[in-house]
């Protein structure tokens, strides 16, 4: 992307709408890959590959502070098991992906709004 003080507003739309589109794949390739599978496996490896003094203090501070332990594992145990979604969809979905593609979506109708407009002005 470059500044150009002579370009037309029509190349100004061009660029935008690339770049809407260019967002709303990678907001579509991110709820794709954000599923609770994936997370936990995630955080799996990392703890396999050395993250014992990181569960060591995060045990300490666990047992240090027992309510907001008992609060952020009970999130978690809704994200894992899809419990508590804002949306009313197939249940395939969770809350975060939700979000997510409608972002991406919101992205698409805002590009496909400023192709048609485009179409207008000459």
């Amino acid at each position: 992307m470059s500044i150009a003080h002579d370009r037309s507003p029509g190349a100004y739309e061009r660029e935008a709408d690339e770049t809407r589109h260019r967002l709303a794949s990678s907001l579509d390739e991110l709820a794709a890959n954000l599923t609770p599978g994936r997370m936990l496996d995630e955080v799996l490896s990392y703890a396999r590959a050395g993250g014992a003094d990181f569960l060591r203090g995060l045990g300490n501070a666990a047992s240090a502070n027992p309510m907001p332990t008992l609060l952020i594992g009970l999130g978690a145990a809704m994200f894992l098991t899809g419990k508590g979604r804002a949306d009313s969809g197939d249940g395939s979905a969770t809350h975060s992906t939700s979000v997510l593609r409608h972002a991406a979506d919101s992205m698409r109708r805002r590009s496909a709004s400023a192709a048609w407009r485009s179409t207008l002005t000459p």
